[in-house]
């Protein structure tokens, strides 16, 4: 008998108390790279809008997506997310190891863009782009300034 298991997606959000120096467009371009590098050739780029990207692999989906104005005090919040497809979700299969290329990512990006926070989360199955605006409604709150280049987070 063969039973399936559920795969989870790791889900980051770097928070930003200005707007985001990251260009989007550059980052989905060199994520797309990336794969291409890898030898991933069979793969898809979805736009669900204007601030929601998804790339489907077999057997992994990584999505990119960014809010200007969030709330609580953020200016930016840019989510990365690497999990299962919805494709493969029901199957046992792990390509390549999802939250380890989440996590590589995140350093990539944390190097380049200066986040103030990176939260971390996991969800079972696929991530949607519903989950990733509901995601939105549970930022923390930014803390007043405490100097000119430092913020914290309680």
């Amino acid at each position: 008998m063969v039973t399936s298991v559920m795969q989870n997606s790791t889900i980051s959000q770097l928070l930003f108390a200005e707007v985001l120096p990251c260009n989007i467009l550059r980052l989905v371009a060199e994520i797309d790279a990336m794969l291409l590098r890898l030898g991933v050739t069979h793969r898809t780029l979805t736009w669900t809008c204007d601030n929601i990207a998804l790339f489907d692999l077999p057997g992994t989906r990584i999505a990119i997506a960014w809010a200007n104005g969030p709330a609580n005090g953020l200016a930016t919040c840019l989510t990365l997310s690497v999990g299962p497809s919805p494709e493969m979700a029901d199957f046992g299969q792990i390509s390549i190891s999802h939250h380890a290329l989440c996590s590589r990512l995140v350093e990539r990006l944390r190097k380049r863009c200066l986040p103030i926070a990176v939260l971390w989360h996991q969800a079972s199955g696929p991530v949607t782009p519903d989950l990733l605006e509901d995601m939105l409604d549970y930022l923390p709150t930014l803390p007043r300034k405490l100097n000119q280049d430092s913020y914290a987070l309680a």
